[in-house]
């Protein structure tokens, strides 16, 4: 009897390994929609693949889940060819989720590459086991940005600022050779030029601020003008331009004005903002906003027009959500706390909100409030101002369809309904 008892407990032992085996394994595991799948990271498969298939339009959420161990699941989504579509944002210390809300551009076969992150231990009493969960959560019907033209690409290189040995003027640091001088020292005493060939700079160093007290470089270049700020609210923002441009700071309020050569004004604090590059009439904003977990996301704005105004909402309590106003020409404006999208672009009068690469709002004009609403997370609000009055929207942004807001028609363009029955004021074919 003893010998049959170890005998079944070496096999019994031999089945739980095969078994943490086969949950193991790097080769594809399968997923289908409504699954919640469980393996275990073992040190020679820190990275696991699932595949489903889909349908061309589907929507899906992944949550990765930690059941044992240490290791925490992280997400990504790939197409056929290994293309990235989406990765899985910080949360739980324990979890992950990935949604995918712009639709599958196609029928085929999708992957979700689960990678351990966090203390890999992978003890035989506590294995670090997850599991993976597939929803699917709606149908794409339509795309607003069908027929839109691409976003224009506006790019500089960075990493040539601050090249080489500066030469002091006015307490900053020069680079490029410049030469300075004061024009109009009788009427104009705190005008001053500074010329490298073709590029200028008109540096206003007068109350209520130095010059210096803002700025902590500027850099000539081939390509243009680079400004590295210097103040303590924002030590090191960046902004380069391909235009000649004057410039003033207010110290108190840590404000830049740029007027450029082209006929556009910049306005900003750089609060929330990393870079701007104004070129060929455009102006980029790379962003980072700061989730409720800690996580650091980018942001991109692209604006064009004669009047770009970026900056915090003045006079907020510091237990507020910090609000971003972006005040651009003909009184149109942007009011925002950052959160559900990644790419604001106000092109041609017309501004489209993009979650990823996909645009899910379309107004014209803008006045737009695009927040979260207060006390309800899962919603967010789009206040929208036009002639006739103010318009409130409250959507999830996800699960919603997209909005088209243009010339005082909205137009809701749901997944699961007929396009007849969500537009306001409807149709008279309706």
């Amino acid at each position: 009897m003893a010998r049959l008892g170890l005998c079944l407990l070496v096999l019994m032992a031999a089945l739980v390994v095969g078994s943490s085996l086969l949950s193991a394994r790097s080769d594809p595991l399968t997923l289908r929609y409504g699954d919640t799948r469980s393996a275990i990271f073992t040190p020679d498969t820190p990275v696991q693949r699932w595949t489903f298939t889909a349908a061309a339009g589907e929507m899906v959420r992944l949550r990765g889940q930690r059941i044992g161990g240490q290791a925490t699941p992280r997400l990504r989504l790939l197409d056929s060819a290994g293309t990235l579509l989406a990765e899985s944002t910080a949360g739980a210390a324990d979890a992950a989720t990935l949604l995918y809300d712009s639709g599958f551009t196609v029928a085929g076969t999708y992957t979700v590459e689960v990678t351990a992150t966090g203390l890999f231990v992978n003890p035989a009493e506590n294995p670090d086991e997850y599991s993976l969960t597939l929803t699917r959560t709606g149908q794409r019907r339509a795309r607003r940005d069908e027929g839109l033209t691409p976003l224009p690409a506006v790019t500089a290189d960075l990493t040539t600022l601050e090249s080489g040995t500066p030469a002091p003027a006015l307490g900053l640091r020069v680079y490029g050779g410049a030469t300075l001088e004061r024009p109009d020292a009788r009427n104009q005493p705190n005008r001053y030029l500074l010329t490298q060939g073709d590029w200028q700079i008109v540096l206003q160093n007068a109350s209520p601020g130095p010059i210096s007290s803002g700025v902590g470089s500027l850099s000539f270049t081939p390509a243009g003008i680079g400004l590295v700020t210097g103040n303590p609210r924002r030590p090191r923002a960046v902004l380069f331009t391909d235009q000649n441009f004057e410039i003033a700071y207010d110290t108190p309020n840590g404000i830049y004005t740029l007027r450029l050569a082209n006929g556009q004004t910049i306005i900003t604090d750089f609060y929330r903002i990393d870079s701007l590059i104004a070129r060929e009439g455009l102006v980029l904003a790379q962003m980072t906003y700061t989730d409720p977990t800690g996580a650091l996301l980018p942001r991109v704005g692209l604006f064009s027009g004669t009047l770009i105004d970026l900056r915090r909402r003045s006079g907020q309590a510091i237990n507020e959500v910090p609000i971003n106003e972006f005040r651009l020409e003909n009184d149109q404006f942007i009011f925002t706390d950052f959160t559900r999208w990644d790419t604001l672009a106000y092109v041609a009068g017309q501004l489209r909100v993009l979650i990823g690469q996909d645009t899910r709002v379309l107004l014209r004009p803008v006045q737009a409030v695009l927040q979260t609403e207060r006390g309800r997370p899962d919603f967010y609000e789009l206040r929208l101002t036009h002639a006739g009055g103010t318009l409130r929207l409250l959507s999830d942004l996800q699960l919603m369809g997209d909005i088209a807001a243009l010339d005082g028609t909205l137009t809701l363009a749901r997944w699961t309904a007929a396009a007849c029955a969500n537009r306001w004021p409807p149709p008279s074919t309706c």
